[in-house]
């Protein structure tokens, strides 16, 4: 089931869909923003709504607008498939455009906002977003968190057994059939060590020791938001360095976290992004030249060691910015990077507690 980080595929480009219908918020007015708190500050009942919601998604039909062009590689459409899992095809039917460049944060703010949106028109939902602050997990150790609950109606479920090939069998999601890339329940297998342990290439790796809760530590993401004042390339090139925060959880819990095209099978997918979107916005906040600040490549430098070297996460040219589209598969609005970059600018309406 796992994947490496780096997928040799050629590059694929796709035509943008129309969208789908006009964005559900005025872009210039936020009033009253829903608020993302931190998992652990969930009501048991809040958790247990949560997932009620996921899981309607997970039993409402394929969505016949999922317009992929071309699909992904080696992965048609399944039209048997549910809603949510047309979200997660979103996600890897883009993979080498939104992963190591510069529309990285931009789509995966997109992509949560969308799932909420659809979590709410679809299902109901009107409880909060949430995020995982996995830098209060870093002393003990974030394999130790109390957020690996294993209750069946409120909790994201502990870590799968080699016995049983890693395979999630309590919590919420727990024996939860998703559809791509082929019918399978979620696997979890984690290791503190993923960065020497053939989960990434290694002739990208510079720290092949690192331990992944040293990347997660308060420190690390302080040293990123206060750093690189107005200057967005430099910001995410150390905001996503391969052996940081958000590489590390991702392989650190292997499984479908750690497979780079599929990793929304599992709920963990959208907590860890939460926090990833939060330390942005916390960056954006901390200075006025921050607030609007974007640029860098659209393709990604993950195809040879002198390309990264040179270029880094914020990806090679041909660059964008503020007017590049971010591209929804026929699955959600159609916007551009400038639409997203305030939180509360009226198309996204929300905040972080």
């Amino acid at each position: 089931m796992l994947l490496t980080f780096i997928l040799l595929v050629p590059l694929f480009f796709q035509t943008f869909a129309t969208p789908v219908e006009t964005p559900t918020r005025r872009l210039d007015l936020c009033i009253i923003p829903s608020v993302r708190k931190e998992w652990r500050s969930f009501s048991t009942r809040e958790k247990t709504e949560y997932f009620k919601a996921f899981k309607c998604l997970a039993n409402k039909p394929h969505d016949k607008r999922l317009s992929p062009n071309p699909p992904t590689p080696g992965v048609p459409v399944n039209a048997s498939a549910s809603l949510f899992d047309d979200l997660v095809y979103v996600h890897s039917n883009q993979l080498e455009k939104i992963h190591m460049s510069a529309i990285f944060l931009p789509f995966h703010r997109w992509f949560l906002n969308t799932v909420e949106q659809r979590l709410r028109k679809d299902c109901g939902y009107r409880g909060p977003m949430g995020y995982w602050d996995w830098t209060k997990d870093a002393s003990s150790g974030i394999q130790k968190s109390s957020i690996f609950d294993g209750n069946r109606d409120s909790g994201l479920g502990s870590f799968g057994k080699a016995s049983n090939g890693f395979v999630v069998t309590d919590g919420a999601w727990g024996g939860q059939q998703v559809a791509y890339p082929t019918p399978h329940t979620i696997v979890r297998n984690f290791t503190a060590t993923p960065f020497r342990e053939g989960r990434m290439q290694p002739e990208f790796i510079n720290k092949p020791n690192q331990n992944v809760n040293d990347a997660v530590k308060v420190s690390v993401v302080n040293d990123v938001v206060k750093g690189n004042k107005g200057d967005f390339v430099k910001f995410y090139n150390q905001f996503d360095e391969l052996e940081g925060f958000h590489s590390g959880v991702h392989f650190a819990m292997g499984g479908d976290m750690g497979d780079t095209s599929y990793s929304p099978n599992d709920p963990l997918f959208f907590l860890h992004h939460g926090m990833l979107d939060r330390v942005w916005a916390m960056w954006q906040n901390q200075h006025p030249s921050n607030k609007k600040a974007f640029g860098g490549g659209s393709t990604w430098a993950l195809q040879s060691a002198e390309a990264w070297k040179t270029f880094g996460p914020a990806g090679m040219p041909p660059n964008i910015g503020p007017s590049a589209r971010i591209p929804n598969v026929g699955m959600g609005d159609s916007v551009t990077v400038a639409d997203i970059l305030d939180i509360r600018g009226g198309y996204l309406c929300y905040s972080y507690l």
